[in-house]
């Protein structure tokens, strides 16, 4: 029985990571036609990007809902929600590269003015949702949420809050977490974390038409979020305040499937952090495996950056009303796809499941 589970696991590890370059062969239709399937059985609205070896296979808008409100297209910035977040992860792991803190250090070495709940919670406890912190994603600050300004208005909130666990008992998603490194790193730069990671990420990224916020009187291609109603598959409403607050270090920044692609090579060509800190910022921590809200399977968390057990397919993401985007990895291989919707999940989840399933599939058999 040992045996025939090692087997199975050399044989699934060899699926994972065999080049589907054959795949999208230049010419061949019949892979795209493939997904525009997957896209119709998912009844998908968005923008979908593969990439195989590095390389961009697939890039298409699809209007298989035909829902109302503005028109999309493959240029379109989307709201994607949490995947936000692994911005604010990779700064903190260039700050470990200048050796200007470790994962290690308590938060409260580098901002002494938070109060001694804050004692025991290191930066590795943030960055892994296993601090304690609670959420501000709650109903009581539902409204609050649209009038704030800059991290510390969201800070009072956090810092008003009970903690629910002691750092490191458990994994509890965190949003308040990730504005707490978000207010590290401006405390550390002394610069406003829109400006680091405009610097240090979108820009060394090239992820030129990404976006904290937009102005709605001014912003062009930009998605409007949509929600769901109880009319059915077709049946949406205008989310009229999707566009107003600003993006935080928890998520919400305006993005395009291109610019996603651009993160994801820079993220593998270690463009943004050393070899050493990539490795560590996306490799699963111990007491974070749990059930993936998407695929139903267990996945781990590295820091900022969701993990499958075998290591070989990083990732994250977004979701809320009006917002579902799906950003995954496969480093070893350059193998990327990249899902976005203004819809509410799991529609983009969804489309990207069905695609690394039939990808899994169809390298297994080419492997028979």
């Amino acid at each position: 029985n040992k045996m025939k589970t090692s087997l199975f696991s050399i044989l699934v590890a060899i699926i994972l990571i065999t080049p589907i370059n054959t795949l999208f062969a230049q010419g061949d239709k019949s892979e795209t036609l493939t997904i525009e399937k997957i896209a119709i059985d998912t009844k998908f609205n968005g923008v979908g990007l593969i990439a195989t070896g590095g390389k961009i296979s697939l890039l298409k808008d699809y209007h298989i809902n035909n829902m109302p409100g503005e028109p999309h297209n493959v240029g379109t910035k989307f709201n994607i929600g949490s995947i936000g977040k692994v911005f604010t992860a990779v700064a903190i792991g260039q700050l470990v590269d200048k050796g200007i803190l470790s994962f290690d250090d308590t938060i409260k070495s580098h901002m002494p003015h938070l109060p001694e709940s804050f004692e025991n919670i290191k930066i590795s406890h943030l960055l892994t949702h296993m601090s304690g912190i609670g959420n501000f994603f709650q109903p009581i600050y539902r409204d609050k949420i649209y009038s704030f300004k800059k991290i510390s208005d969201i800070m009072e909130i956090i810092l008003s809050e009970p903690h629910a666990f002691s750092p490191g008992e458990k994994m509890q998603y965190s949003n308040s977490g990730f504005v707490v490194l978000g207010a590290l790193i401006e405390e550390i730069t002394g610069q406003s974390y829109e400006a680091y990671i405009q610097k240090n990420v979108f820009d060394l990224a090239k992820m030129n038409s990404t976006s904290f916020t937009f102005d709605d009187k001014t912003a062009t291609n930009y998605s409007k979020g949509m929600m769901r109603t109880s009319g059915g598959d077709n049946a949406s409403k205008p989310l009229q305040k999707s566009r107003t607050r600003r993006a935080l270090p928890a998520g919400g920044m305006f993005s395009t499937a291109e610019d996603l692609y651009n993160f994801a090579i820079a993220l593998i060509n270690n463009d943004l952090m050393s070899k050493k800190t990539t490795k560590i910022m996306t490799s699963a921590k111990p007491g974070t495996i749990r059930k993936s809200r998407s695929t139903g399977k267990d996945v781990g968390y590295g820091y900022g950056f969701n993990v499958s057990q075998d290591g070989l397919r990083i990732g994250h993401g977004g979701g809320g009303p009006g917002i579902n985007a799906e950003l995954i990895i496969w480093p070893q291989t350059q193998n990327i796809i990249i899902t976005l919707t203004n819809l509410d999940p799991p529609l983009a989840s969804n489309f990207a499941n069905k695609i690394e399933n039939y990808i899994k599939n169809k390298t297994s058999q080419n492997l028979k």
